[in-house]
């Protein structure tokens, strides 16, 4: 998302919303490995808790205030989209670049034609990123929180949890 669609370098300031999920927290690992400064948005109760994370700062997504206060980022990466997209467009440098995964309102590139690539991000497998990840993991670099370790044979109740806003992953152990 950072490197291919949002096309960050180094020195480059880039928002990373939904920082804290899985999608989120790769980007800005991503990001972090290119030498970008990583700002970190999340809902305005999340903000301490983004705090944790390798980022150069955090924002509110959902204040208005605080998005208007913002400066103006190189690019997005943005794993929220839908109505969040128009508003953080406004926030990209002319020539800047929005990188999606979710939907966007029809006809937001056009409304904002300074972004000079809007690009919705599908998951593409590359062994070298993924090797990248996995070593990054295995010497603690990275890591996906995990909220429950759950038998394999309690799946059906750990997606009910999921589908009913049960907050972190789970993982499903074989033991």
């Amino acid at each position: 998302m950072v490197r291919i669609s949002a096309q960050i370098t180094a020195a480059q300031t880039v928002l990373v919303t939904g920082a804290l999920g899985s999608v989120g927290r790769a980007a800005v690992h991503g990001a972090n490995k290119l030498g970008a400064r990583v700002i970190a948005g999340v809902r305005a109760r999340q903000l301490s808790e983004a705090a944790g994370l390798q980022v150069a700062g955090t924002i509110a997504i959902d204040d208005e205030e605080a998005l208007a206060r913002s400066s103006k980022f190189d690019a997005v990466a943005d794993t929220i989209g839908r109505a969040l997209a128009e508003p953080l467009m406004a926030m990209i440098r002319p020539g800047g670049r929005y990188a999606y995964t979710s939907a966007i309102p029809d006809g937001a590139a056009e409304r904002h034609s300074g972004v000079s690539s809007v690009t919705r991000v599908f998951a593409q497998p590359d062994p070298d990123t993924l090797r990248s990840f996995a070593e990054d993991i295995r010497d603690g670099r990275f890591a996906i929180p995990v909220s429950e370790r759950i038998p394999l044979r309690e799946a059906g109740a750990a997606q009910s949890r999921m589908a009913a806003g049960g907050g972190g992953k789970i993982v499903l152990t074989m033991r």
